[in-house]
């Protein structure tokens, strides 16, 4: 998108404003000379109006802007000021706002394509958002705001805003869209870019995300020519693969990036040509460590000699036999919370098309989940954090329709109310020596890998405490008649479908009880006991494999970074420069602080190589399962 003549003079004119104030007055405060540069970026008439004004401070509405209004320096405003205060410019500013005019033009085309789409459009700022808003509505559309100076309630708004009319639009900030599900929409518009790549990919996380039913999302970036902000998106975003890709294992290191383009942007002594050389050397360093990041991730499964191939465990864990239903999930829930607290109940919810409860949790159950919650699960956005009295109507898995039935909360595997449950049951059975014995008669499947016939199967459970938890069972079982060894797959397969298909229990024999004993005794608990010895070596070696591939990239990341901060400053000392010498010392603080916090994480990994433990095999349960012809 191309500015205007008078656009592009007033951006110019601004830029050489911030440049020699920050020269004259040898600025280090990045923060500062990056987020005027920014607003600029973002809206030219509305840094025009805020900067005319003199406030003396931006109304940035990021997350992590730790920086209070009153930390801006109101020099640098007044001095802008100096060239923002002529009511004329301002007003043919606004009047012939080309951004504004390619937004208008994009909005236009896409409500006629698809009519019956709403929008989303991002911004930073919120004086922005205000602008937008107000040009918006006298365009003749319907504007929502979602930012962080909005005291409404935020889900009341997100509500409203999905009951709104096609062609509405929702104007809001990363602060205003935290946390919130608005996938609803399909079509998001980034008025401006931030430069940290990853509050972008929180921005498109708002609608690409379960319960999204468009096969497809549109994301439009509305960047003007020959400014900052195509640097940072030319650069950066394009040469990166950011948007079109998950930033994955990159991400950490976006950080470190991102602070060396603020630097490089934001130098005033820095000619555009010298500039165009920084960054460009920066993002072919920024480029190599990506590939870097995807080679090793690449390379991550066998860095772990002995570990399972996490693509075999995620293939397995759609088995079946091995898949966790809705209604598990909920008799797993209720049955813990019911059990416990007096008073909790689950009560399904009629007239609607899906099944959903109303969860009620006892004034206890409140008082304990809410402790849990603030200990391990502060953030996670919960409706049972003020509802849970009054009821909480739920869905168990995820929500089949969101858009329908916003009222609802999904509870799936991950939220804080099943880990409390697991929590409970942890602590239940601490001290429990189970007595498990059970026989059944089962009709035979068709898919079942084990022919008709009678199997003895014992299982067991088996816990490790190191850098990674395991808990699993294990399964061992043979033919009642033969004593012949079954696979283990086969045996889980059969138990697992059967205990879930409401077997008929019956009564052993009881000549049939020394058979079982003499079996458990002659093949179950000693084939069980070889495995447990395999798979505790594995593991201590996938834990000490872990660990030292953990050091290795910190000890790695720690010497690269260390090498590179120490030629920073070397090259500025060189260089005889006052200035370049007040730099050095801001970059050996960033070096001396980044080595402390390498060096904890160090420690923590080398205390975490000796916590490796093995429980005590726990035998679950035996089960005689006697597999009968079908019909029989």
């Amino acid at each position: 998108m191309q500015q205007s003549q008078a656009e592009d003079a007033f951006y110019q004119r601004a830029t050489q404003r911030i440049e020699a104030y920050a020269f004259a007055n040898d600025i280090n405060e990045r923060f500062l000379l990056a987020q005027t540069q920014r607003l600029l970026a973002s809206s030219l008439a509305t840094a025009y109006r805020h900067w005319g004004e003199r406030s003396g401070f931006l109304t940035l509405d990021e997350e992590d802007d730790a920086s209070p209004p009153g930390a801006l320096p109101g020099p640098l405003i007044s001095a802008l000021g100096e060239i923002c205060d002529d009511p004329a410019v301002l007003a043919g500013l606004e009047a012939a706002d080309t951004k504004l005019a390619k937004l208008l033009d994009w909005l236009c085309q896409l409500r006629e394509r698809d009519p019956d789409q709403k929008f989303i459009v991002f911004s930073s700022f919120r004086r922005t958002i205000s602008y937008l808003a107000a040009k918006l509505q006298a365009a003749g559309f319907a504007i929502m705001e979602l930012h962080g100076g909005v005291k409404a309630d935020r889900q009341e708004i997100v509500s409203r805003f999905a009951d709104a009319p096609a062609g509405s639009i929702l104007l809001t900030s990363e602060v205003g869209g935290e946390g919130l599900d608005l996938q609803f929409c399909r079509i998001l518009i980034n008025w401006d870019l931030p430069w940290n790549p990853m509050k972008v990919e929180q921005r498109i996380g708002r609608i690409d995300r379960i319960g999204q039913r468009s096969p497809s999302i549109d994301i439009i970036n509305l960047i003007a020519a020959e400014t900052i902000e195509e640097q940072v998106y030319d650069r950066l975003y394009l040469r990166l693969g950011i948007i079109q890709e998950t930033l994955g294992d990159f991400e950490p290191i976006l950080g470190e990036i991102i602070r060396d383009i603020e630097f490089i942007l934001t130098n005033p002594e820095l000619s555009p040509e010298a500039r165009a050389r920084e960054f460009d050397r920066s993002i072919q360093a920024a480029e190599q460590r990506k590939m870097q990041a995807e080679e090793l991730e690449r390379e991550a499964p066998g860095l772990v000699a002995h570990g399972d191939s996490i693509l075999q465990k995620v293939k397995e864990a759609y088995a079946p036999h091995k898949r966790l239903t809705e209604s598990d999930l909920r008799d797993y829930i209720a049955g813990i919370l019911v059990n416990t607290f007096e008073g909790t109940r689950f009560e399904p919810i009629n007239g609607i098309d899906i099944e959903a409860y109303d969860v009620r949790l006892s004034p206890r159950a409140q008082a304990e989940f809410g402790h849990f919650r603030n200990l391990k699960a502060r953030r996670y956005p919960t409706r049972f954090s003020r509802d849970a009295a009054s009821g909480v109507k739920a869905v168990f898995g995820s929500n089949p329709d969101p858009l329908r039935h916003r009222n609802l909360e999904a509870i799936p595997m991950t939220h804080p109310l099943a880990r409390f449950c697991a929590q409970l049951l942890d602590g239940r059975q601490v001290g429990v020596a189970p007595r498990p014995v059970t026989a059944y008669r089962v009709p035979h499947q068709p898919h079942w890998p084990l022919p008709v016939g009678r199997y003895v199967v014992a299982v067991e459970r088996w816990s490790i405490d190191g850098l990674l938890p395991v808990d699993r069972l294990a399964f061992a079982g043979v033919d009642f008649a033969t004593g012949t060894s079954l696979e283990e797959d086969a045996v889980e397969q059969v138990l697992m479908e059967s205990l879930a298909s409401a077997p008929q229990l019956r009564h052993l024999e009881p000549a049939d009880l020394p058979h079982v004993a003499d079996v458990m005794a002659s093949h179950l608990l000693p084939a069980l006991k070889e495995r447990r010895t395999d798979f505790e070596g594995a593991e201590a070696a996938r834990h000490y494999d872990d660990v030292a591939t953990q050091r290795a990239l910190i000890t790695q990341h720690k010497e690269r970074e260390k090498s590179r901060a120490e030629t920073q400053i070397r090259e500025l000392r060189a260089s005889g420069s006052a200035k370049k010498m007040n730099i050095t010392y801001a970059i050996q603080g960033k070096l001396n602080a980044f080595l402390a916090r390498m060096d904890l994480k160090l420690e923590q990994i080398n205390r975490k190589e000796n916590d490796l433990s093995f429980d005590e095999p726990m035998l679950v349960g035996i089960a005689v399962v006697e597999v009968a012809e079908a019909g029989a």
